[in-house]
């Protein structure tokens, strides 16, 4: 009996067929036509031999068991929950609103789905079509972000793309992003060593601080099986690697990554340069016991760039090196009083030459060394003081240290030095090394009664290298629970951005740290649980911005790669700014399927004494909506994103004949590129193997090939009567991009 049911071939087959041959074995299995449905195939052959171990080993790919209710006669039950992914980790120190959400704007996304409950980022993170196996770049199609298509940065409703605060792990992680001067084209944050990120678009705590915008925290770990994973495809090649020992008490986590970038362009012939890039992280936690956990950590980052322009008018040379450790204990005093004490230490590096040469318009050179140096002690606390009410505070402090190295130098020609403002020469030399502290601290109360919750709460933040910067934000969250499948929450309260140490303005001759950025926000949310699988969130938000630091934009082109000697940069610095927007999102999650869709209104103005300006980020309408299919052993999604085309500043030439003598701006963003829309498309394909799994995966970014307008390229030549020729290109945001790659997960 055992070598016939060995003998005979399971894989494909449906579950059902199998478990009704079970009885010619002399197994009796009782199950529900609503468990055992006739779509579950049997993906691999099991390797067991005896016929009811064959069919345990089956069931456990669907997150079954058998039961034995007597003698040979079996029933088919659900897997413990232990057999399941796990859920996020169990930390000694829990902060208070991961109990009860009462913060509006809040997305939770985690790998592991809960029987189908969780949302369409919480199970697709790694596989979203057009992440480009990166973390921060997923989270670009949820609500309220605005991003080109190229940058892994984000705008997140009106807000500029340094206003989010990034934590992993706890720690701050400063400007994380690879190729930085170069529109930081990828996120530090490989997805697969990701466990879960909370992500606030607005109205987040008073424990986080030092940004406008949004916070995204996210939250390390590869806790489920398979632990280990090799990877390769045209971006990357990786490793991870992660485990458990003594009995759960202690977990690890390594990972390393490298960029393939300059192997594909040698390979398709693009003389453009050589990008490289890599980063590390390791991580060890261990549990000495239920009230103690010693966490510690390291992360870092090294890119090597060799770029210039396709005719070679700008080259540059750059080196950024990054690197985090961080230790922490997590401490239960008592069952009511809890602690997270943490040191952090940060250090950035940076290193930019090169040189810029546009006939008739500019040249120049650039060398810019910095390096900063942070370290940061924090204290978080929760008091539990009963069932409806805690209390939350905490302490910072931060020093640091920075030393800057720039000079720059370049020539402007007419006619558009004079149309942009620029001098006949620029030559600007500095040395400095600021240091000082940071210090912050947070008190917030959290109450319930009833169906209403609510977070009081305030901080302080202060700077001692910024004259005035004593700031004091306080913060109301509302969360009313109207029925148990639908919630209205309401949250009010001021943000406060100061400058860090690394952080020190570069383009103009002040050289000072200015005063913090601060701004007041309102936003409603009001969520739905439309069916057991299907959830609607509908946003409005209000930002009132009343204290902005000057800015720098090139008004012409953002592609150039020494933007602070171009002719187009210009210092903008609005008295005031206003965004406003409503956000609808809906997201449903079943076995199979996963899909949402978001739509946007939005406006965000500047206003320069009495002028209002659109931002240049301004898209009133957008649309965001995708899929992930999984059927057996494929994987399939879509991304879509549409936005009203960005605004952008008209310049102009006054003709004589075919020749023109000046050139003009028109007003600020007062003209419009056309709409932006991209389709991104994934395939995966596994296979499983004796030791582990393989998935071939592709990924075509931009599968339409739509040509996305993003800015303007002006090229000048002049006559012998003192007239100019002038030619106007439109540059493109990212073209048709497939990437395809393997993974091999054991």
């Amino acid at each position: 009996m055992a070598a016939s049911a060995h003998a005979a071939t399971w894989e494909g087959r449906s579950l059902a067929s199998v478990l009704a041959d079970a009885r010619s074995f002399g197994i009796v299995v009782i199950y529900s036509d609503q468990q055992i449905t006739p779509d579950l195939k049997i993906r691999q052959e099991p390797k067991a031999r005896e016929p009811l171990a064959r069919l345990q080993e089956v069931l456990a790919e669907f997150n079954l068991v058998l039961q034995r209710i007597d003698g040979n006669t079996y029933a088919i039950s659900a897997a413990p929950r232990a057999a399941q992914p796990p859920p996020e980790p169990s930390y000694v120190f829990t902060p208070a609103d991961s109990e009860i959400v009462v913060q509006t704007s809040r997305y939770t996304t985690t790998q592991w789905s809960d029987n189908g409950l969780s949302t369409v980022a919480a199970d697709q993170l790694k596989k979203l079509p057009g992440s480009n196996e990166d973390a921060l770049r997923a989270l670009q199609r949820l609500p309220g972000s605005s991003a080109s298509g190229l940058s892994a940065r984000s705008h997140v409703r009106g807000g500029y793309e340094d206003e989010i605060a990034v934590f992993f792990d706890g720690v701050q992680l400063f400007n994380p992003f690879h190729l930085k001067d170069f529109l930081g084209l990828f996120g530090l944050i490989d997805p697969e060593v990701v466990h879960s990120i909370d992500y606030y678009s607005g109205g987040f705590p008073v424990r986080f601080g030092s940004k406008d915008s949004a916070t995204i925290d996210i939250h390390p770990g590869r806790n489920g099986p398979p632990n280990n994973l090799l990877s390769v495809s045209e971006l990357y090649s990786r490793v991870i690697g992660s485990g458990s020992f003594d009995q759960d008490r202690g977990d690890w986590l390594v990972g390393y990554r490298r960029s393939n970038l300059s192997l594909v362009l040698n390979a398709l012939d693009r003389d453009v340069g050589s990008p490289n890039f890599e980063d590390i992280l390791g991580r060890f936690s261990y549990a000495f016991n239920d009230s103690l956990r010693v966490t510690t950590g390291v992360l870092a980052l090294n890119d090597r760039v060799d770029v210039f322009t396709v005719s070679h008018d700008e080259q540059v040379r750059a080196n950024y090196r990054d690197s985090y450790a961080w230790l922490t204990l997590e401490s239960r005093w008592t069952d009511w009083l809890a602690n997270r004490t943490q040191f952090a230490h940060a250090n950035l590096a940076g290193d930019r030459n090169g040189t810029a040469t546009h006939p008739n318009i500019s040249n120049g050179a650039l060398a810019d060394s910095r390096d900063a140096r942070m370290d940061t002690l924090s204290s978080d606390w929760v008091a539990t003081l009963n069932t409806a009410t805690s209390l939350q505070w905490g302490l910072q402090a931060n020093q640091g240290e920075a030393h800057y190295n720039y000079s720059a130098q370049a020539q402007f020609y007419d006619p558009l030095a004079t149309t942009f403002h620029r001098p006949d020469l620029l030559d600007r030399r500095f040395v400095l090394a600021p240091e000082g502290w940071q210090y912050a601290a947070n008190l917030s109360l959290r109450a319930q009664w009833g169906q209403w919750s609510s977070e009081l709460g305030v901080r302080w933040d202060d700077q001692s290298y910024i004259r005035n910067s004593s700031r004091i934000s306080p913060r109301l969250a509302l969360h009313y629970q109207m029925d148990a499948q639908s919630a209205f929450r309401l949250s009010a309260g001021r943000y406060v951005q100061p400058q860090t140490i690394s952080e020190l303005g570069l383009d103009e001759n002040t050289f000072r740290f200015y005063k913090p950025d601060s701004l007041e926000q309102v936003v409603a949310s009001f969520d739905r649980q439309l069916t057991q699988s299907l959830s609607l969130r509908l946003e409005a938000y209000y930002k009132w911005i009343d204290d902005i630091r000057p800015r720098f934009e090139n008004l012409l082109n953002v592609f150039v790669l020494l933007p602070d000697i171009a002719v187009d940069r210009v210092r903008l610095m609005p008295g005031q700014a206003r965004a406003q927007g409503v956000e609808l999102y809906l997201m449903s999650n079943t076995n199979k399927w996963s899909w949402w869709a978001a739509y946007a209104l939005s406006r965000v103005n500047d206003d320069f004494n009495g002028v209002t300006t659109r931002r240049s980020w301004d898209q009133p309408q957008s649309i965001k909506a995708g899929f992930v299919y999984t059927h057996q052993r494929w994987q399939v999604g879509a991304n879509f994103n549409w936005h009203t085309g960005w605004p952008y500043t008209p310049l102009t030439f006054t003709p004589t004949a075919a020749s023109f003598t000046s050139a003009t701006l028109g007003a600020r963003n007062s003209a419009r590129f056309g709409d932006y829309s991209s389709l991104d498309l994934s395939a995966q394909y596994s296979q499983p193997l004796r030791l582990g799994t393989l998935e071939y995966f592709a990924d075509i970014r931009n599968v339409l090939n739509r040509m996305n307008e993003c800015c303007r390229n002006v090229d000048i030549e002049a006559n012998s009567d003192g007239s100019f020729r002038a030619r106007v290109t439109r540059e493109e945001w990212l073209s048709r991009v497939p990437i395809v790659g393997i993974n091999w997960r054991f």
